[in-house]
């Protein structure tokens, strides 16, 4: 992916709730890709798109590497439904959907590994994720109907753990 890809245009979109969110658009600070996704490029080494339609498997093939070899990171936002991929740090992809206006306590992180099925393709592990005030204490999330709303975003906007192309 490289540094060829402008993605950070600020093309004054409305923020997530608005008439054009809702339809799928992007919002603020991203850009509308061909393929319905929208995207923001953080920094040349390690992208991060933010998605709110499905996420072609090639598109998701292109942020493998970088930087990990076999797996992405991620951070969704389960009330809204959307998640924002990649990047070496899970605070940098919930820095932006904060931007976005995704409300903190909707946001939690983890990592997709594609080609190991539905069951192992998620880990709901991230330092975003210690909240002590909600009870949860650890790095991985802890309770289990907010681990159903992570799988559900994920499963419907990034892969169900199948192998790439």
């Amino acid at each position: 992916m490289g540094g060829t890809l402008d993605r950070a245009a600020q093309d004054g979109v409305p923020h997530p709730g608005s008439d054009r969110a809702q339809s799928g658009l992007c919002t603020l600070d991203s850009r509308l890709l061909p393929d319905g996704s929208c995207a923001r490029l953080m920094s040349t080494a390690a992208p991060i798109l933010v998605v709110t339609k499905r996420l072609p498997p090639a598109g998701l093939a292109k942020l493998i590497g970088e930087p990990f070899p076999d797996m992405v990171k991620f951070v969704v936002d389960v009330e809204l439904r959307i998640i924002a991929v990649g990047g070496q740090l899970h605070a940098d992809a919930e820095a932006i959907l904060l931007e976005r206006g995704s409300p903190q306590a909707s946001l939690w992180g983890g990592n997709y590994h594609p080609g190991l099925g539905e069951v192992e393709c998620i880990e709901y592990e991230s330092l975003i994720n210690i909240r002590p005030a909600v009870g949860n204490l650890g790095l991985d999330v802890q309770d289990p109907a907010i681990r159903e709303k992570i799988r559900d975003v994920v499963f419907a906007l990034i892969g169900r753990g199948e192998p790439l192309p």
